[in-house]
């Protein structure tokens, strides 16, 4: 979950009174639109460093194969990944 500023909504406890609750939800998923444009961008920049390499290289472009890897990233993140076309996602974690 993405944090709210510091001192909004009781500090973000859930004992918020409802209305600031609210609030706070929709200030999360504003954050999520937002993180989600970036990732589709980045995605479309990306595909298109990967187009030009290989057009250099002269490899088709098909032989080249995306796959991102996240670190604890809230699901939420991986569904925008998901979304902008990326269908080979690894996590990266200690274990």
């Amino acid at each position: 979950m993405i944090s709210s500023p510091r001192g909004w909504c009781n500090g973000g406890r859930d004992d918020a009174p409802r209305g600031c609750l609210a609030s706070r939800a929709i200030f999360e998923r504003a954050l999520l639109s937002k993180a989600s444009d970036r990732i589709r961008q980045n995605v479309e920049s990306v595909r298109g460093r990967i187009v030009a390499a290989a057009r250099r290289s002269g490899r088709a472009e098909a032989s080249v194969e995306l796959v991102a890897v996240t670190k604890k990233w809230p699901v939420e993140l991986v569904h925008a990944l998901i979304a902008a076309g990326v269908l080979d996602v690894a996590e990266n974690s200690h274990q």
